[in-house]
C-alpha cells in the first residue's frame, strides 16, 4: 500500500464563490464494482431507508470531487459514500459516480444560494460542503426527533415504578425531553468522529485502538470498515485531504 500524507493541497486562486472541505480518503480501488481513483467518505449515522442514501450525500461528495480537481487537477474516476453500520457492523456502498454531472450542477446552485444568503461569510473563509448541504430540508429527522422525545419521557417515567409523579417533576421531565434529540445527535457525532480517527490511524500506521476504552458502537462501525476494506484492494493516495472548489460566472465542469 503506497501512502502519501503530505502535502495538503490548496488552490492558488479562488473565485468569489466557492467551498471547501476535508474528504476522508482518496484511493485507487478495485473490487465490489469499484475501479479506478475513488474519493470515499465514511458515514456511521443512521442507515438511510432510501436505496440511494440521504439526498445530501451525492451533492456533498460531488462537491469534494470537483474541489479536488480545482485544487490540484486530481481527476477522480468515481466517488462514493461508505456507510459503516454501528448496529450490525455491515458496510454499504453508495456509489454516485454515474450521476456526477447532474449532482455537481445541483451542488453549485446550492452553493450559490448559500453565498447569496450569507454574503458576510466570504471574509471569514469558504463554507464547507457539509455547511452548504446543511441548508437542505431533512424531513426524516422530524419523526426521529419526536421518537427521541417520546423515548426519553418513557424512560424517565418508568423510573417511578408506578408511583405518583409530582406535577413539577412531570413538567421538568417534559422540559428536558425537548432537548433529548440534541443529546442523541451529539453522541452520534462523537461516535462518528471516533470511527474516523480509528480508520485514519489504521490506514496511516496500521494501529488499532485499545478496544476496552472504545464505545461499542464505534467498534461495530469500525468492524464494518474492516469488512469493506478486506474486499476492496486499496492503494491509498491521501487521507483527510483538504480541498477547495470555486465557480465564477460560467460553471467549469468536467
Amino acid at each position: 500500500m503506497g501512502l502519501v500524507i503530505e502535502p495538503r493541497l490548496y488552490p492558488k486562486k479562488r473565485g468569489r464563490w466557492g467551498w471547501g472541505g476535508r474528504l476522508d480518503i482518496l484511493a485507487e480501488a478495485s473490487g465490489l464494482n469499484l475501479d479506478g481513483l475513488y474519493l470515499f467518505d465514511w458515514k456511521s449515522g443512521k442507515k438511510p431507508t432510501a436505496k440511494l442514501g440521504y439526498p445530501e450525500w451525492p451533492l456533498q461528495t460531488s462537491g469534494y470531487r470537483q474541489a479536488a480537481y480545482d485544487s490540484a487537477n486530481i481527476l477522480c474516476d468515481g466517488h462514493a459514500v461508505i456507510h459503516l453500520d454501528k448496529f450490525n457492523g455491515m458496510p454499504t456502498i453508495y456509489d454516485y459516480s454515474a450521476s456526477f454531472k447532474e449532482d455537481i450542477e445541483a451542488f453549485i446552485l446550492l452553493a450559490r444560494f448559500w453565498h447569496n444568503r450569507n454574503p458576510k461569510h466570504i471574509a471569514n473563509g469558504l463554507p464547507s460542503c457539509t455547511t452548504i448541504t446543511g441548508i437542505l430540508d431533512k424531513p426524516f429527522l422530524r419523526p426521529w426527533a419526536a421518537n427521541m422525545t417520546s423515548e426519553y419521557m418513557v424512560t424517565e417515567i418508568a423510573k417511578f415504578s408506578g408511583e405518583p409523579i409530582p406535577s413539577q417533576t412531570m413538567i421538568n421531565i417534559a422540559e428536558r425531553a425537548k432537548g433529548a434529540y440534541r443529546k442523541k445527535s451529539e453522541q452520534a457525532m462523537g461516535i462518528g468522529t471516533e470511527v474516523h480517527k480509528y480508520i485514519e490511524d489504521f490506514l496511516k500506521h496500521g494501529t488499532l485502538p485499545n478496544w476496552k476504552f472504545v464505545h461499542p458502537s464505534a467498534r461495530t462501525a469500525f468492524d464494518a470498515f474492516t469488512r469493506w476494506y478486506e474486499q476492496v484492494h486499496l492503494k491509498v493516495i491521501e487521507i483527510e485531504l483538504r480541498v477547495y472548489g470555486r465557480f465564477d460566472t460560467q460553471l467549469e465542469l468536467f
